[in-house]
């Protein structure tokens, strides 16, 4: 599979786990994935994003009521923005990256306002991952 991800400027393409003598460097083009290549790819971005990459504090402070150093609009902006960033990276596609911090914005509003929990704030997440890859396979 990394063969054919791998593309570079008068380079065969090859790659092996290191760069060929002959090649400057390797670009990884993830738009060659398969879709059941990229939706876990994008669920483990998502986990990282959402678990690994937001601090106690964004997560409070995100939240109406819970921002005491700037309003929480911004916390919520940046922490969707990230996750925005992660599937326009994957996917290559920055509407769908604009798609994704829109979306997740929406969803983490509702679980901060207690309309919905934890756990369906997190299926939601993970099936707009497939929604995406569904859209990129309809092309």
């Amino acid at each position: 599979m990394w063969n054919e991800l791998c593309s570079a400027p008068g380079a065969e393409g090859q790659f092996q786990g290191r760069l060929n003598p002959t090649q400057s460097a390797c670009v990884l083009n993830l738009s060659r994935l398969s879709p059941g290549d990229l939706l876990p790819l994008l669920l483990m971005a998502h986990f990282l994003c959402d678990f690994g990459l937001q601090s106690d504090r964004m997560a409070r402070e995100k939240c109406p009521g819970g921002d005491s150093t700037l309003p929480w609009g911004w916390w919520l902006t940046a922490h969707a923005a990230i996750h925005g960033l992660a599937v326009a990276l994957l996917t290559g596609v920055p509407g769908l990256g604009l798609a994704e911090m829109a979306v997740h914005a929406w969803i983490d509003h509702a679980k901060c306002a207690g309309r919905i929990s934890l756990r369906v704030d997190q299926l939601l997440h993970m099936m707009c991952k497939g929604l995406w890859v569904l859209i990129l396979a309809a092309g």
